[in-house]
């Protein structure tokens, strides 16, 4: 955590040594429990190579950042010793990328060098993706980038086995540190991925009838995933006759468990757990929830949580309904919120029992699909760009026709950063940036020297903090013509009726300007001049210190044990 992040905690300065010392310890007791977890449907006799080394996946499949005329990425296959990927330049931005044709979970990686030359990789991180434009990093048990250890000489074999195993379509190498020259052999492994995916529109859900045959356990087991773009929604619910509860709720974008195993006049026994954060950000999510009466694990994308659960008794009692997707009212024990999940919801495990499949199935009475569950998701990935310093923006040029258009989507815990900078002529400009405050302020100078200016803050009542620095993506739109400036984020409006002479011009500063401090965290849906931007066609001058396809900032107010 960044001294800039504590200061907005306003600790004094052995608070701050104290928390220092319990996330770094918590990251070593974290690192010491490497506990490897195999899913029901990919367990070790299931693992196989996806075929980098026999051929099976073919040469147009690996591909790279940027090759050595003589090492192209379909050299980089372990077990030949011909040669290996090394890219043209030497840099930390290098990366490797196999195509592994379809969805896989994949559990373990290989690594070699260049036989015979001692050029090898060193350490690497692993990035992933499902469609090639959106990309995510593996990380740790405390949600920070996991940097894999790689070879120790040219030759020799290295395994990386992942503790949590990731679905994914495509894979990618990133270089780090290397000995010579960066240079690459790999294999992937893991097992096919079967998707059994629900999705679901806010008013539709799955009902299951428990009572029936009801669950009565002392351990359980949960996996599933599931993505969204929403920040609130009840995901999962559970009950049962003597008040026992399970449920997955997300709000404010972060997940929370809770779950009450029965409580009594003296103790009560719903405990609540704050299992992760930032996950309405349209990617799939992994969840995997264990349980061994009193004792809980929480895994959400490896992120760890270990909890005793509050009360005197130890078994789960659920004989009432459960509920995936939403619930028919909200006025049920344990619910915080009044929204169901708008997403997808998939392979849902509770104690083997497969509940998406049975539930599409059509063929268990006691299953209901309630209004349009989906069998398809039609989440659809958003591009971001991440800002992770003050010297980061990307520049767009387009031509604005007297009128001046910015449109985006934008995630920050930073204040004080430029969201955009349009030059109009020598003298006449159009800056809006997060103020010191997390409020949204705009300031439009005229070619007569007239300044105008106007601040939005964030009025939602649910909000944790009352600026638009709280992490959660925040809609944004300006517009300016010769009669009226608009400034709105979110429903927050702030509209300025007045004549302006405006000169056409055509290069916009997204993120950054190097007379400004730059804003720091992530956008997505740009449009500039009403017109759509494609980030993976900026490229070049045009992105300085941005990293495209990849939101890379992180809870800053959590410290994971």
């Amino acid at each position: 955590m960044a001294a800039s992040n504590f200061s907005r905690l306003k600790v004094d300065r052995p608070t701050l040594i104290l928390l220092v010392f319990i996330c770094f310890m918590s990251s070593v007791t974290a690192e010491l429990r490497k506990e490897v977890h195999e899913y029901g449907d990919c367990k070790g006799s299931y693992q196989k190579p996806v075929g980098v080394q026999d051929g099976r996946i073919p040469n147009n499949a690996m591909t790279a950042s940027s090759s050595n005329s003589k090492r192209p990425p379909w050299q980089a296959r372990v077990g030949r010793s011909a040669s290996a990927w090394s890219p043209s330049i030497q840099n930390a931005v290098q990366w490797l990328q196999i195509d592994l044709g379809d969805y896989m979970t994949v559990t373990a990686v290989y690594t070699q060098g260049r036989q015979g030359s001692d050029e090898y990789v060193r350490e690497y991180f692993i990035e992933y993706s499902d469609d090639a434009l959106t990309w995510r990093r593996y990380t740790n048990q405390l949600g920070i980038p996991l940097m894999f250890e790689g070879n120790k000489n040219d030759s020799a074999l290295q395994i990386r086995t992942l503790t949590y195993p990731i679905v994914a379509k495509y894979i990618r190498f990133n270089p780090q540190r290397w000995n010579m020259v960066i240079s690459m052999r790999v294999e992937i492994v893991g097992c096919p991925f079967v998707p059994e995916t629900a999705s679901f529109d806010g008013k539709s859900f799955i009902e299951f009838d428990m009572s029936r045959q009801s669950v009565q356990t002392t351990q359980d087991l949960i996996e599933l995933r599931f993505k969204t773009g929403r920040p609130d929604g009840i995901i999962m619910y559970a009950s049962g006759n003597q008040g026992d509860i399970i449920m997955l709720e997300m709000r404010r974008g972060y997940l929370y468990v809770k779950i009450d195993l029965g409580s009594t006049a003296e103790e009560k026994g719903l405990t609540e757990v704050k299992a992760g954060s930032l996950l309405d950000d349209n990617q799939w999510h992994d969840v995997v929830i264990r349980r061994d009466r009193n004792e809980m694990r929480i895994v959400v994308d490896r992120l760890l949580n270990e909890v005793t659960t509050k009360g005197l008794f130890y078994r789960l009692d659920l004989d009432k309904k459960m509920f995936i997707g939403g619930v028919p009212y909200f006025n049920q024990e344990g619910i915080a919120i009044k929204y169901n999940f708008v997403g997808c919801v998939q392979n849902v495990n509770l104690n083997g029992a497969k509940l998406i499949r049975d539930a599409l199935s059509g063929t268990v009475p006691t299953i209901s699909l309630i209004n349009n569950v989906n069998r398809f998701c039609n989440v659809k990935s958003k591009v971001p760009v991440t800002f992770p310093t003050l010297e980061s923006f990307i520049m767009i040029t387009s031509t604005t026709g007297n009128v001046v258009n910015v449109d985006f989507e934008f995630r920050t815990y930073d204040t004080d950063g430029l969201l955009f900078y349009h030059k109009m002529s020598t003298d006449a400009f159009v800056k809006v940036v997060i103020d010191r405050e997390g409020h949204v302020r705009y300031t439009v100078q005229t070619e007569e020297n007239e300044v105008i200016e106007d601040v939005v803050r964030n009025t939602d009542v649910l909000s944790s903090v009352d600026s638009f620095t709280d992490g959660l993506w925040h809609g944004f739109f300006f517009y300016m013509d010769g009669d009226k400036i608009n400034c709105t984020v979110d429903r927050n409006s702030k509209v300025s009726q007045r004549k302006l002479k405006l000169t056409e011009q055509s290069t916009f500063y997204i993120g950054g300007h190097e007379l400004y401090n730059g804003f720091r965290g992530c956008m997505r849906s740009l449009y500039v001049a009403q017109r759509i931007v494609d980030l993976n066609q900026i490229s070049g001058k045009a992105v300085v210190s941005a990293t495209i396809g990849t939101c890379g900032i992180r809870d800053r107010y959590e410290c994971q044990p």
